[in-house]
């Protein structure tokens, strides 16, 4: 496979490339091919597209080329075409949405609303990346030539401490991946171009109309222009795609490799720290760095449009298929196909660097000793990708306030030591006072008088005191509060949807505990997408069922036509019904492990009770803290 490789790209005329990655260094922070997948972009989309920079293979450093005047003026405005063609998209929306219903059947008429949004999002996504390269060339040079310097000093630091890393930083899967899209996705291009004007689906067609027969010679020249203007946003688009990808995964790859390099160091033997601090202080500069000139302006569009891109894909994919034409058709799944390439190694990475920061940071303090060291440990900070104003890019970014619990209002769920911390007393049932009594009774624990949430006493005491007392009545095995197969069942529909979705449980059997798994951060973020798949399909199906209503009756007797509406309606509300659970599961994986691995504690309290006591006195105890809590009802309505 990489033979073929190698000879495609040597007998591609006119494109120079490397032949050979350069030798592993022992301080190397990004993988040799993503050097030689730089160069191998910059000379292939040098042919097509304005490319202010050139790369230099040997030293592995971008320099900025001297333009024209007139090559600046054509690159800048250029990159102002996608935002230009945006708004443009936008306000032909508009008036579709606000004219009169469609009154042809036609799946292109239906079509263009569609297309006309999914043209309009596509430019924004990347209007950082190409505001960068356009308008601000020099960078990219400023951001990228640090790392070659970095790699030297970090090699000089494991000779010093007589280190040799064997990890591996390259990754050959995405790097083949990058260099098949560098040569496909112009290809793809040329084809689907032509096939969208043709079909009409292009926006600029409302404008340039080409419904007239006599006049050929304007036919041609607005199918020309209408191509011309839709290459020209399609090239800015890959270039900047491709560039993102690319650039990102070699500023991402640095800075998380040169974090878990010093981390590894800094467990070393009993030498001067210093030397590792002030290489993570060039780090963190050199990130700052990174995140003033280029993240913060350039990676909130791409996700918040990016989401967006994503989400209409998915579902043009699936509800589309065989609906559109064969040649129109593929750009919905390679679309969702690039944004979660995009999406699936930039933002792991990025959360990844984080991660090894504060996982560095964590041990400056243990393994520091000198009084100065210690300062200068103590005035670092993690560094990352900054997404604009919401902050570094890390692991629980954007829900950890909703993962957050206060372990005060859920002293029974926050702590699963509850049970094994009572007092030896709470745990036996020694005689009928004490059971009486219910300060030292512990048989039902949410029962306790200084539990704060109201709600949350009231839902947990009525469901835990009913199934205490059917435990007692019907005397079964064991002190069992759910039956064995309930078990089973819980296990077996894990196992089975583990097969063909994200699950981020697993169940012991013989304990009946779940345990929440550690998914990998592409995983959950595929399980967080695919659960707010379910609103935005409703929201779709609403807004197409209002679209039905508000055409004139059907003429038609055929009981599909009439079932349509119907149907529309069930599919939009079967989402909605189970976005509950859908969301606990997906978002808070840890609920269901907090509720549920607390009734084998119980079944074992029950279990001692049923042992030391007669049924009699089970129910008088029962009948006794029935009487308290009619008291304390009765004591927070006075």
């Amino acid at each position: 496979m990489s033979s073929k490789f190698k000879r495609s790209r040597i007998s591609l005329a006119g494109i120079p490339c490397l032949k050979e990655a350069p030798k592993q260094a022992g301080g190397e922070l990004v993988s040799p091919g993503m050097w030689i997948l730089l160069n191998l972009y910059r000379n292939v989309f040098a042919k097509f597209s304005m490319m202010p920079f050139s790369f230099d293979s040997s030293e592995r450093m971008i320099h900025v080329d001297r333009l024209t005047r007139m090559n600046r003026l054509v690159s800048k405005c250029w990159a102002a075409l996608g935002l230009l063609h945006s708004l443009i998209c936008f306000y032909l929306l508009r008036n579709m949405i606000s004219s009169s219903k469609i009154e042809n059947d036609d799946i292109l008429d239906i079509l263009r609303p569609v297309a006309c949004m999914y043209l309009g999002l596509l430019p924004l996504t990347m209007m950082g990346m190409s505001y960068t390269i356009s308008f601000c060339p020099q960078v990219a040079p400023s951001i990228v030539n640090c790392i070659p310097k970095l790699e030297k000093k970090f090699s000089d630091l494991d000779n010093t401490l007589c280190r040799r890393r064997t990890r591996k930083v390259s990754n050959p899967h995405l790097e083949t991946l990058i260099y098949i899209g560098i040569y496909a996705t112009p290809i793809a291009m040329m084809v689907l171009v032509p096939s969208t004007v043709m079909l009409n689906l292009d926006p600029l067609s409302i404008w340039f109309s080409t419904t007239c027969e006599d006049c050929i010679t304007e036919t041609v020249t607005f199918y020309a222009a209408r191509i011309l203007i839709l290459t020209l946003l399609g090239v800015e688009i890959l270039k900047s795609g491709i560039a993102f990808l690319i650039v990102g995964m070699i500023v991402m790859l640095a800075a998380s490799e040169g974090t878990n390099n010093l981390d590894n160091n800094i467990k070393s033997g009993p030498v001067s720290k210093l030397g590792i601090l002030r290489l993570y202080q060039e780090l963190q500069v050199w990130n700052q760095h990174t995140n003033i000139l280029f993240c913060y302006k350039a990676i909130p569009p791409l996700l918040f449009f990016g989401l967006v891109i994503v989400i209409v894909a998915n579902y043009a994919t699936i509800k589309l298929f065989g609906v559109l034409p064969d040649i129109i058709y593929p750009v919905a799944p390679a679309s969702s196909g690039g944004a979660a390439i995009l999406f699936m190694t930039l933002l792991p990475q990025a959360a990844k660097t984080h991660e090894n920061s504060s996982r560095f940071l964590g041990r400056v303090k243990n393994h520091v000793i000198g009084k100065y060291e210690r300062k200068v440990g103590n005035s670092l900070r993690p560094i990352g990708a900054r997404c604009g104003p919401f902050g570094i890019i890390r692991n629980e970014w954007r829900i950890a306030p909703l993962m957050k619990i206060d372990p005060k209002q859920y002293n029974i769920y926050s702590s699963d030591r509850y049970f094994e911390t009572m007092k030896t007393s709470d745990r036996r049932f020694a005689s009928t006072k004490e059971i009486r009594n219910w300060k030292n009774y512990k048989f039902l624990p949410l029962l306790n008088k200084n539990t704060k949430d109201k709600m949350s006493s009231k839902f947990q005491r009525s469901a835990m005191f009913l199934a205490g007392i059917r435990s007692l009545m019907a005397k079964k095995e064991a002190g069992e509060l759910v039956s064995p197969g309930m078990w089973t069942i819980l296990n077996l529909y894990r196992n089975v949807f583990a097969k063909f979705s994200m699950m981020p449980f697993s169940f012991d059997l013989s304990e009946r505990v779940i345990h929440v798994d550690r998914l990998t951060r592409g995983k959950r973020f595929v399980s967080k997408c695919w659960s707010v798949l379910g609103p935005i399909h409703s929201l779709f199906c609403f807004y197409l069922l209002s679209n039905m209503l508000s055409r004139r009756k059907f003429k038609s007797d055929d009981v599909l036509t009439v079932l349509r509406p119907v149907a529309c309606m069930y599919l939009g509300l079967i989402p909605l019904a189970l976005t509950g659970m859908s969301y606990t599961i997906s978002f808070c994986p840890q609920v269901a492990p907090m509720i549920v691995n607390c009734i084998p504690k119980l079944e074992k309290k029950i279990m001692a009770g049923i042992e030391n006591l007669s049924l009699r006195n089970l129910l008088k105890s029962c009948v006794s803290i029935y009487k308290f809590e009619v008291a304390g009802r009765d004591g927070s309505s006075n």
